[in-house]
């Protein structure tokens, strides 16, 4: 996939992904009594590559949003393993194998939906229900 071909596809998604990264920020401010961060674009070396669209919870450092894996863009909660909030997110790897068959790579945890071609709502109860999860266990972690 070039770069211009990367850019149309983000350009053609991010209304969508607005919109369920919108709802879920409400969860997670009203619901959950979460501080985050602004929704972000985050550059990486090239369109695509370490690029990412969401935010993050504060002091956790947790990430939710959308990034470019397999040659598509798809939802995305991603942790540094590197922070003492991090334990949650391994507690979830190992406690909820089929739910957090999340990836290692560096010093980051990476855990993708299946979900990039699927409906808006599919996705954004994706996100309700792995940030429902995070938070409890990171609850735990406190």
């Amino acid at each position: 996939m070039t770069d211009g071909e990367l850019i149309q596809q983000l350009a053609k998604r991010s209304a969508g992904w607005e919109g369920v990264l919108g709802k879920l920020r409400s969860v997670h401010i009203d619901n959950l009594g979460r501080a985050i961060e602004p929704t972000q674009w985050v550059e990486g070396e090239s369109a695509g590559i370490w690029s990412w669209f969401g935010y993050y919870w504060q002091t956790e450092r947790f990430w939710f949003g959308y990034g470019l894996n397999r040659g598509g863009w798809q939802p995305i909660i991603s942790a540094d393993i590197r922070s003492r909030h991090a334990q949650s997110w391994l507690q979830l790897r190992s406690q909820l194998p089929s739910a957090w068959s999340a990836e290692v790579g560096g010093d980051f945890a990476f855990l993708w939906s299946s979900l990039a071609d699927a409906e808006a709502s599919a996705q954004g109860r994706w996100f309700h229900d792995r940030s429902m999860e995070l938070h409890e266990y990171s609850l735990m972690e406190r």
